[in-house]
């Protein structure tokens, strides 16, 4: 079988297609403005939720800092201790 006995199909399907429009519907253009303004309203939950995140790791890092710092602060101050405590014993 040869395409030239399927050009015949294929161009009236192809003027068909051309010449069709598909109904207007209100109802369905309601729906999708619905579901559009649905969509801009879920971007908002995740700026804050991003937000949240670094905020969380900026405290969690500041608090890591703080603690470490007052840790090595208190070897310090022990150390010195020792330090005086055994210059006393041999004094």
């Amino acid at each position: 079988m040869s395409n030239e006995q399927f050009d015949h199909i294929e161009n009236k399907i192809r003027k068909a297609a051309m010449q069709s429009e598909p109904p207007f519907n209100e109802l369905a253009w309601n729906k999708m403005e619905k579901k559009l303004d649905e969509e801009s309203d879920r971007k908002r939950p995740v700026f804050w939720w991003m937000l949240a995140t670094i905020l969380l790791i900026s405290v969690s890092t500041g608090a890591i800092f703080m603690f470490n710092e007052s840790g090595s602060m208190r070897r310090k101050n022990l150390d010195s201790a020792n330090v005086e405590s055994t210059v006393e014993k041999y004094s």
